[in-house]
């Protein structure tokens, strides 16, 4: 969605409800009736610009939130590439130290996070994998188990396991 700070509903009415009625007012009990300044020709002609104008608001609104949405795809489309980059180049310079140390201090840090191009799911999602601990319960093989050692053991060990990328 949008990052503009006001959110305009096309179908809404900017005209406020008592502006409405003093107008229809106008066109039956006071009908012919002009007051300085205030007529309902002068009142429809008054509602007519805030329409145009809210409009144009709504059009340009629009504009501005597809033009948003196209710099946020450019940008994350961008720090991919340079991300890809970064790490094709870090490879490449393994052999060379002072470049290597020049590449290592560069870091994309959140960009690296947030700013990944959106792919349309069209296949299986890819697994990311997860470091952390992880307790397993292991029954001991029964040739090995005597009758006093019948308990499951409960191990505890460093892994990487595969998690769903989300969408």
């Amino acid at each position: 969605m949008s990052k503009s700070a006001k959110k305009i509903d096309p179908q809404a009415t900017v005209i406020p409800e008592v502006v409405t009625r003093l107008r229809d007012i106008f066109a039956s009990k006071l009908e012919g009736v002009n007051f300085p300044g205030v007529s309902l020709e002068v009142l429809t002609e008054k509602i007519a610009e805030v329409e145009e104008a809210y409009g144009a608001e709504l059009k340009a609104r629009q504009a501005l939130d597809a033009a948003s949405e196209t710099v946020a795809d450019a940008k994350s489309s961008l720090i991919a590439t340079a991300m890809q980059g970064l790490a094709y180049a870090r490879v490449f310079a393994q052999e060379d130290e002072p470049l290597l140390n020049k590449l290592t201090a560069l870091s994309f840090g959140k960009l690296g996070k947030v700013a990944k191009p959106a792919k349309k799911a069209s296949g299986p999602k890819r697994a990311k994998k997860a470091k952390g601990k992880a307790k397993m319960e292991v029954q001991a093989a029964p040739e090995a188990v005597t009758e006093t050692e019948s308990a499951p053991v409960e191990l505890e060990a460093e892994v990487e396991a595969p998690v769903v990328a989300a969408s």
